[in-house]
């Protein structure tokens, strides 16, 4: 382990959906660094799959996906983890 991550517990779970494989590629290592256990995803398919093999505490989801929204995420991840605690929803577009 290095100087700059901490160990990783069950209550650091990060969901990463975002269909901007560039940023999503930086933010995961950025937050892997940070201590977190990140699963990625660049679809609304693919972070409910996530979702459904492994509920993350922590979310950051893209508003814009080519199949919809990171908010169709949202119900799927407080039914598989009421208890989390954190999601964070990207608005912006690399379209703007």
């Amino acid at each position: 382990m290095t100087d700059d991550q901490i160990s990783v517990d069950e209550s650091r779970k990060l969901l990463v959906l975002d269909d901007d494989e560039a940023f999503r590629n930086r933010l995961v290592r950025a937050m892997e660094k940070r201590g977190f256990d990140v699963t990625s995803a660049s679809s609304v398919a693919e972070g409910l799959q996530a979702v459904s093999e492994d509920a993350p505490s922590h979310a950051v989801l893209d508003m814009r996906l080519t199949d919809g929204s990171g908010l169709d995420v949202v119900a799927a991840l407080r039914e598989a983890n009421p208890d989390a605690r954190d999601w964070a929803a990207l608005l912006g577009s690399a379209e703007w």
